[in-house]
């Protein structure tokens, strides 16, 4: 299995509907922290998945980390 993370729109457009291939959405605003997710439901790529910058990429926030820490890796 290949994964990658950054692909140009010719290839999204020739995948798009594919099964096995996941897309996310994680638009998001340091300043509102609705906007990412009111921007989804506006419009999004077909079949895109919205992700969180809160809720579904970070981890707690702790006394010793910065305001997104990332995930625990397995739990991701």
């Amino acid at each position: 299995m290949t994964c990658q993370t950054l692909i140009d729109c010719q290839t999204l457009a020739h995948h798009v509907e594919k099964p096995d291939w996941r897309i996310f959405d994680c638009r998001s605003s340091l300043v509102d922290h609705n906007a990412g997710r009111k921007a989804y439901q506006k419009g999004h790529i077909p079949h895109a998945i919205f992700c969180d910058m809160k809720t579904d990429l970070s981890s707690t926030v702790t006394e010793t980390s910065d305001r997104h820490p990332l995930p625990d890796f397995d739990l991701f």
